[in-house]
């Protein structure tokens, strides 16, 4: 460890910033490229400065993550970040299925000595044999379903004899036992060093203040919504480069709200023809705020790609669409019966602005995109299904088309537990697309049973977001660390 104690401000940059998003390790980004332990050591160098107390080394900084993680023996500035770290790391999605990344250069010592090839042999045949998953590195779900779930008779046989000339050798227990055993281990000591156990459902805060920023990602938030201090009745707006200054350097993914401004104090859904009359849909002046605050916001330098930083946004347009109304009237004076009949007729409904949030989505690359809960109002417009199709199925294509790489909706107006068949719809559409959903709205801790079981999110193999405010009764500005826990176990 050089000698000296980790200080604070090391063992901040190591876990935060370092480890953090080092990809492979914390689940981060899992497509970039590994980064050896000696390119890590490079980075915290430079990045302590004049400030660093020793040399970094790539040995030194295994032989720390290694203590303070697994042997239980916890640097004396280190126990915050690391349970932090923990945190986050069981919030944050982990590769459907047993399949185990392998970090390429990383000696572990073990006390056993080498298998002999026959062993080898064995191990190999006896995990074909019971499928057992393999140590290879990962691969797609394509290439398991062509993979052989047994091998060939004489393979077995193979396998059988050269188990029996090896049990002759006196253990008392079966040398297939033995080996599955060891693997077993083998496996187990991975998945604890390298790939740490994490949820499939992460939880995104929305937070309105630096501090329930900050406690959100103490309590185990995987990822902040930024937005303007104090804006929490107006839905979230725009926050100011001051505000994300303050959140900068905290340890998940920011996505940074961009909206100029919060619906009106009344939505007519019909008869007018103001651009500013429904929530989302923006004049040419918000258009280019919102342009220019996006640039502004790149050019500040405190935005990660390799975190995964973003925006969040949504814009619409409002189009005439088929409405229906349904009555029930008497088939005649003398008759008990009654018919329901339907009318039609036009009203303003609304569609997603393909061309406006497309020149969003370009400003802000390379960044990640959210399409705000724009996607609720399209959702719950009121006209008929187009050949067939619903509003929301249009709109999420036009969404993949523009660029998006995630939806925050509840799955139409009001919340989500009341959209929950809606949402069941979305939810299988977006995973034929690869585009994340975020469930958002009225979501908390004494529903999130209700919505896990009806949404089935443990059965699905995609990504999922959870998306709650987590806010103390009567206070926006800060965050129920206790709500938080509680959403948390419930997702893991």
């Amino acid at each position: 460890m050089g000698g000296k104690t980790w200080s604070e401000k090391e063992e901040h940059h190591f876990w935060r910033v370092i480890i953090a998003y080092s990809p492979k390790r914390a689940g981060v980004d899992r497509a970039k490229p590994e980064k050896s332990w000696d390119l890590l050591a490079q980075e915290m160098q430079r990045a302590m400065g004049s400030e660093a107390r020793r040399d970094y080394t790539g040995t030194m900084l295994f032989e720390h993550y290694f203590q303070n993680i697994e042997s239980g023996r916890k640097s004396p500035n280190a126990a915050i970040y690391v349970r932090e770290y923990m945190l986050k790391l069981d919030s944050t999605s982990r590769p459907s299925g047993r399949r185990y990344h392998r970090i390429e250069g990383l000696a572990i010592a073990r006390a056993r000595p080498a298998r002999s090839t026959a062993a080898t042999r064995r191990r190999r045949a006896t995990r074909a044999s019971l499928r057992l998953p393999s140590l290879a590195p990962d691969t797609t779900e394509a290439e398991d379903q062509h993979q052989p779930a047994i091998e060939s008779e004489s393979a077995a046989s193979s396998t059988t004899h050269t188990d029996n000339s090896s049990s002759s050798s006196g253990t008392g227990s079966s040398p297939s036992s033995s080996v599955i055993a060891e693997d077993e281990e083998e496996e187990e000591l991975m998945v604890r060093i390298h790939i740490p156990r994490m949820a499939p459902i992460g939880l995104e805060i929305p937070v309105f203040g630096a501090g329930a920023a900050a406690d959100g990602v103490a309590a185990g938030a995987s990822r902040i919504e930024l937005n303007a201090a104090g804006s929490y009745p107006a839905g979230g707006l725009t926050p100011s480069h001051e505000d994300l200054q303050h959140v900068a350097n905290l340890g998940v993914p920011l996505r940074i709200m961009i909206r100029p401004r919060g619906p009106p104090s009344t939505v007519p859904c019909a008869s007018s023809t103001s651009t500013q009359t429904r929530d989302f849909v923006y004049s040419d002046e918000e258009f280019e705020e919102m342009q220019r605050d996006i640039q502004m916001f790149k050019e500040s330098g405190l935005l990660r790609i390799d975190r995964g930083d973003g925006f969040v946004f949504g814009i619409l347009r409002e189009s005439l669409g088929m409405t229906s109304h349904f009555s029930l009237t008497e088939s005649d004076q003398n008759s008990s019966s009654v018919h329901m009949t339907r009318s039609e007729g036009l009203m303003a409904g609304c569609e997603v602005d393909i061309d406006r949030c497309t020149r969003l989505v370009e400003a802000a690359h390379p960044f990640k995109t959210v399409f705000h809960r724009a996607f609720d109002e399209i959702a719950g417009c009121g006209r008929l299904p187009d050949k067939g199709r619903l509003p929301w199925q249009d709109a999420l294509d036009d969404l993949v088309r523009c660029g998006f790489d995630g939806i925050l909706t509840s799955g139409g107006r009001g919340s989500a537990v009341l959209n929950v068949d809606t949402l069941n719809l979305i939810l299988d559409e977006a995973g034929k697309t690869g585009i994340e959903i975020i469930v958002g709205g009225g979501v908390r801790s004494r529903n999130t049973p209700q919505l896990l079981q009806s949404l089935r999110l443990n059965e699905k193999g995609q990504r999922v977001f959870m998306h709650s405010s987590c806010l103390s009764a009567g206070v926006a500005e800060h965050v129920d660390l206790l709500e938080v826990e509680s959403i948390l176990k419930q997702l893991r």
